[in-house]
Formats: C-alpha cells, structure tokens, sequence
C-alpha cells in the first residue's frame, strides 16, 4: 500500500507539471517566432549541459547511501551548495563565446537570471534527494507543484504581455526561489561541514555518473546543436517541438516514477533477484501509462499538432513519426541507469556512456545533409541499435539478461501495433469518429494486458475485502 500511495502523490505532482506543456507552449508557439524559439532550444541545450554540474551525480548517492547520517547530510548539502554556485560561475563565463559561436551573440544576457538559478539549484537537488530517501513523496509533490505553478503562471503572464525569450528565464528564477524557500523550512537542519574523510567516498561513487551524464548528454542533444548551427533556427523549432512531444512521456511518466524506482530498490539492494523484479514492475506501470499516449499521439500526429500547436507547424508531425515510437523505447530503457545506482557500477555506466554517444553523433553526422528529417531518422536508427548493448550492460549489474527485461515489456507493442492495424478500416471515418475508435483500442489494449500482469493483486485485494 506504501507504493500506491507514494505512487499516488507523485502523479498528482505529475498531473500538475503537465500544465506547464499543455498550457505555455501552445501559447509560446503562437505568440514567439520559429527563429525566438530555435534560440530559447539552442540556449536550453547550454543551460542543460551546466547543470549537469550542479548535481555532480550527488542525488543517487543521496538516496542510496546506506550510512547518511547527520555528517553525511551536511556535507552533501555543502557540497550541492559549492556546485551550484560553480556551474553558475561557468554559465556567466561561457555565455558570451558559446552565443558567438552558435550566432546568437545578442542573447548572451538571458544566461544571467540563469547561473543565479543554479547558484542554489545543487542546494535544492540534495533537498530534494533526501526528501526521495526519506520516501516523503506528499511532501515532493508540494515542493514542486507550489514552484510549478507560480512558474506556469508568470510564464502566460509574461508571454500575454510581450516579454518575449525574457519569459523562460525570469520564471524559472522565481520557481527556483520558491522551491528552495519550501524545501529549506520543511528539510531537517543540520550543519554544513566539510568533512575530508567522506570525499573519497563520494567521489568514488559519483565520478562515473557524472562522467556519464556529461558524456551522454551529447548523445541527447548535440542534434539541436548541429541544426541550429547548419540549417537554422527556424528549422530547430521545428524539430525541437518534435522532441518535447517525444519527450512528453519521458518527462511527465518516466521522471514520475523514477524518483521511486532508485529508494524502493535500495531496500532489497542485498537480493539481486528482487532488486530486478521491483525495477519490472516500475517498467510495467511506465509503459502502461506511456504506451497508450505515445500510440495516440504516434497514430494521430497531424490532428494533435494542428490544434496543439496551431497552422505553420505540419513538419511537427512527420518528424513524429520516428520521434513517438523513439519516445516509447527510450521510457523503457531510460529507468534501467538505476541498475547502475544500486550496483555502485557507475564506471562501467561511463563507458557504456561514450560508446553510445560516438554511435549516436556518427547518426546526427550522417542524417545532417538530409536535412530535419535525415537528423530524426538517423537519431531513431542510432538508438535502436544501441537497445541491446543498453539493456544488457545494465541488467548484468544486478545479474539480469536481456530476454528477462524483453519478456517482461514485450507485450506493450501490442498497444502500438493493434492501432496501427485498425488504421486502414478507420480511414473514411470522421475525424473526431476515427480519434474516438483509436482511444477505445488502445484503451482496451491496455486494459487487457494491465489485468494479464496485475490481475493477480485485485483478485487478492478483493478476496481480503470479502
């Protein structure tokens, strides 16, 4: 029941979150440029590498350690305190090359409001991690759904009246205090301490996660790079809406869930087998929320962009078509780093990490003549390839194979593929006919093949209740 009901508390903060897209980039994509938001992607590309610093692979550490007593507290907080401000030293610093060399010089002081979000966001990820750690999931949900909102709110504000690309950065400082004001009353005071002897200790652990995320962070998203650079702007908001639509169900279901993922298996860190079987079942309960809006969205691109985007962005949905079922793979595959976590394999996480960036980059270099399009068929190829070594090197930590992960997921292309199947028989229908045929067959689908895994715990559930 303590899963349900951390599960519970951690959607509803999800549901909130999802504001955020379905009310602001609507509203950005019809009141900014394609040329405004392919400078805010490229400038998010900069922002995104930093912040990779600002936690330093900390939060796992966190939410793992065995021993995180009152030292280890304070010194984590200082140590996410000193990153912080760091990666919101080198954001100043960069800010004025990187914009020259991306052509885009003009904009370099929108990085400012910026590195003053980072200079107490490392201190904000260690109160949150111990939040994780602690499992005081209700009180997640209100230390980000409180910033959420204000942000969502200044957000339309600013955009209503005219701020233009000043609108991204002027809410996420605002959401930023607020979320370090909420976390630093309802977090556990200790004394920040630098403490020599617990340095080896977390460099050990973290070195290979930090080396992991920076490496793989180009795999992710050198394309907008390489787009903004070579064809435009134009054409990179283009794509990157393509992306955040893909990225939908990563972000809003598989970040949902993740945050449990990591302290559920610490618990059952000394048994390997159920280490697995707790991570199979995250992955089923991911993939039966994501499947079913992934399909739909796969299925119907060229209406959802229409209305969700508005006219002018058609090249949306064919870049939907490799990016949906990329999004699908990636919410299956993504959770598997918490193997790493657990394993205290993060080394062997890096390695994996620089292989499958050089496979990813050497796609992007081959896709880039073709355009937007040759860039997505080319990132869909290239992750697709790197499926198996993924799977394989992350399960093994925890003594796992790929067709233990394979069986336990295979299934959820039925979801996809029975609609696409449907597709030719609900071709002369209606729009709002054929939108509706398509939500009752995913619907059964899934509902079909949630009773097939989970049908086992209401029957029990309901033999207790009689």
């Amino acid at each position: 029941m303590s899963k349900i009901r951390d599960s519970s508390w951690v959607i509803l903060g999800r549901v909130v979150g999802l504001l955020g897209p379905f009310l602001v980039l609507p509203l950005a994509a019809r009141t900014l440029t394609k040329n405004e938001l392919g400078t805010w992607a490229l400038i998010q590309v900069v922002i995104g590498f930093v912040s990779i610093l600002k936690d330093g692979g900390l939060t796992p550490y966190v939410v793992r350690h065995q021993n995180y007593g009152i030292e280890q507290r304070g010194m984590a907080r200082l140590c996410g305190l000193l990153l912080g401000f760091v990666s919101g030293v080198v954001l100043i610093i960069i800010s004025i090359p990187v914009t020259i060399f991306l052509g885009i010089s003009e904009h370099w002081k929108l990085f400012l409001p910026i590195s003053l979000v980072y200079a107490f966001g490392g201190l904000n990820s260690i109160y949150s991690a111990e939040l994780r750690r602690d499992t005081r999931f209700r009180a997640i949900f209100f230390t980000t759904s409180t910033p959420a909102v204000f942000s969502i709110a200044i957000s339309i504000g600013l955009l209503l009246y005219g701020a233009g690309l000043w609108t991204f950065p002027i809410a996420s400082v605002a959401s930023s205090l607020i979320q370090l004001l909420i976390l630093t009353l309802i977090s556990r005071p200790v004394s920040m301490k630098w403490r020599k002897n617990q340095i080896k200790s977390i460099m050990v652990y973290t070195r290979g996660l930090l080396g992991f995320n920076l490496i793989n962070y180009w795999a992710r998203r050198l394309d907008d790079v390489l787009i903004g650079k070579f064809i435009g702007t134009d054409g990179l908001a283009i794509y990157s809406n393509a992306y955040r639509m893909m990225m939908l169900p990563i972000n809003q279901v598989v970040s949902t869930l993740n945050p449990l993922i990591l302290p559920y298996m610490a618990k059952k860190q000394n048994d390997p087998a159920d280490c697995r079987n707790e991570l199979f079942s995250f992955l089923k309960i991911i993939g039966l929320v994501a499947f079913p809006l992934m399909s739909l969205i796969w299925l119907e691109r060229a209406i959802i962009i229409h209305y969700y985007l508005g006219p002018g962005w058609e090249e949306v949905a064919d870049l939907l078509f490799w990016f949906a079922p990329l999004g699908m793979i990636q919410c299956l595959t993504t959770p598997l780093g918490n193997c790493y976590d657990i394993a205290g394999k993060n080394d062997q996480r890096f390695l994996y990490g620089i292989a499958n960036t050089i496979v990813v980059i050497f796609g992007f270099i081959i896709g880039l003549p073709y355009g937007i399009q040759g860039v997505a068929v080319s990132y869909f190829l290239s992750n697709a390839i790197m499926v198996f070594p993924g799977v394989h090197f992350s399960i093994r930590c925890l003594g796992g194979n790929v067709t233990e992960w394979f069986k336990n997921t295979v299934c959820l292309w039925l979801i996809p593929l029975i609609g696409l199947l449907v597709q030719p028989i609900t071709s002369g229908f209606s729009m709002w006919t054929k939108i509706g045929i398509d939500i009752i067959i995913i619907g059964v689908v899934t509902v079909s093949i949630t009773w097939c895994w989970f049908g086992y715990w209401f029957k029990a559930r309901i033999n207790v209740n009689s």
